[in-house]
């Protein structure tokens, strides 16, 4: 009889909610309405899932348009109020709804490793009808370093009591993948819009979403 895995441990940003091209999106059109030039992907793919302070900051970028500080005040509180929308509407990409259900049905425990706060991380499960389908919410905070760190994975397993070797982290980037990887989890990975083409550890197994994911494929 084939094995189910101990666990499944998702990445939230950009794996189960495209929030990353809600932030590129945007970040973008808040650079344009300041009279800045829109940033390429590439800019935003090189910090993705990072939380190790090798980002861009698209803060600093917008302190260096030609506006008053009161017309780039109202830029700012017009850029949170349209992001706050967009993510509000954002839905789970395809297939991830699948694989919670088999998850249940088949009685594979759940957890969720982000570099996000857990206080968004919950607001996003809440706004879905979620949140119980996890037992724990491993996220980055001042105790505990973000991806490319594997503390997040790390910490999933042992909450679960379960050998990471045993589970399988689903994610969307290459810094999440190396955190999983060094945590000792296999690795399903599924890139979204501003993900998708990176290079990716040739230990995980790539799919184009989990739409496609048959669920006997975590089985040993």
């Amino acid at each position: 009889m084939t094995d189910l895995p101990a666990a499944l441990v998702f990445d939230f940003d950009g794996t189960m909610v495209d929030t990353e091209s809600v932030m590129v999106d945007s970040w973008n059109d808040t650079f344009v309405a300041a009279g800045l030039d829109p940033v390429p992907v590439s800019v935003w793919q090189a910090t993705i899932g990072r939380a190790d302070g090798h980002r861009f900051d698209p803060h600093a970028r917008l302190a260096t348009a030609r506006v008053t500080p009161v017309e780039l005040a109202r830029i700012e509180t017009a850029r949170r109020s349209d992001r706050d929308a967009r993510n509000g509407a954002a839905p789970l990409r395809d297939g991830v709804l699948e694989v919670l259900d088999w998850a249940r049905s088949s009685s594979v425990p759940l957890a969720i490793a982000s570099s996000s706060p857990v206080a968004w991380v919950e607001a996003h499960l809440d706004r879905l009808e979620l949140r119980d389908r996890f037992e724990v919410l491993s996220c980055a905070g001042p105790e505990r370093p973000g991806k490319p760190d594997p503390a997040t994975y790390r910490d999933a397993a042992a909450a679960l009591g379960i050998d990471p070797s045993r589970a399988w982290a689903i994610e969307d980037s290459p810094t999440g993948t190396t955190a999983a990887l060094a945590a000792g989890l296999r690795v399903i990975v599924c890139p979204g819009p501003i993900t998708m083409g990176l290079d990716f550890a040739s230990e995980a197994t790539a799919l184009g979403s989990l739409a496609e994911l048959d669920p006997t494929s975590f089985a040993w």
